[in-house]
């Protein structure tokens, strides 16, 4: 019998071996710290984010990106609704006047006056803007001024009926009659059921001049907070806000330091 002779086939060339995963980032070499995760080089595409393409092709801002603040911080406009903002001068512990209305202890330095006529000349009073040559200057931001009692009566003592005749003028008063056919006083509705209507209106925004008492009854309606703090300390008088324990968050969103010591933050409500 004849054996034929079997060969067996040349093993087959040993594959080479699989390279070692790369290593995941930590944020420490030391046991125990764990790991961030997957590297970024070995996790699938993110999901398009639709939304952010579509602020590419008709620019309307990402919902969770907003524009660098600008000085000062102009209002991000959620709505076509007119913006309340309490715009203030205040010391340090928070007070806006003394136990009797006086204000003269919060100096107005330069600075702060040059700063106030190139952004919100329309917060200088009427009787005061023709000699600081601003009798024609436009509105940049306001048309409307509220004022309470005690902020209107300082103006009214010293023979002044219509301080901000360059504005629609509301004095919030039981006590007061009218003085002047240019400002309104409104004493039999509440201050919030008037705002609420002058947000619907067409118009500019709305500035809240004073007192506390009224900022707190319209601390509800307040979008922007705009405070100018003197580095004083006056222990007693009016303040920002003289009402009932009414915990209410504010977020600062732009801060301008003056050379004379003077800060103005500005503080859009928490949504």
């Amino acid at each position: 019998m004849c054996h034929a002779t079997v060969r067996c086939p040349d093993p087959a060339p040993a594959a080479d071996p699989v390279p070692p995963r790369p290593r995941s980032h930590t944020r420490s070499d030391r046991a125990g710290v764990r790991p961030l995760g997957r590297p970024l080089w070995d996790r699938p595409n993110p999901k398009p984010d639709r939304t952010r393409d579509r602020a590419r092709t008709t620019g309307l801002p990402h919902p969770h990106c907003r524009p660098a603040a600008a000085e000062p911080y102009p209002r991000q406009k959620e709505s076509l609704l007119r913006a309340l903002v309490y715009y203030v001068a205040a010391t340090l512990d928070g007070f806006i006047a003394g136990p009797g209305g006086e204000f003269d202890f919060l100096p107005v330095p330069e600075d702060i006056t040059a700063d106030t006529l190139e952004v919100l000349p329309e917060t200088v009073p009427t009787h005061v803007r023709a000699a600081l040559g601003l009798p024609d200057r436009p509105n940049q931001r306001f048309d409307t001024a509220l004022m309470g009692r005690g902020t209107y009566e300082p103006a009214l003592r010293e023979g002044v009926t219509s301080p901000y005749a360059h504005l629609r003028q509301i004095v919030f008063s039981r006590t007061l009659a009218g003085e002047d056919p240019a400002v309104q006083i409104i004493g039999d509705r509440p201050p919030a059921e008037v705002v609420r209507e002058l947000k619907q209106q067409d118009g500019a925004d709305i500035w809240l001049v004073g007192g506390g008492k009224l900022a707190a009854a319209l601390l509800d309606e307040i979008d922007e907070l705009i405070v100018k703090r003197s580095p004083r300390v006056a222990c007693a008088g009016i303040p920002l806000f003289d009402g009932e324990f009414t915990p209410t968050a504010f977020v600062p969103v732009a801060t301008k330091e003056f050379a004379s010591g003077i800060t103005r933050t500005t503080y859009v409500r928490e949504r």
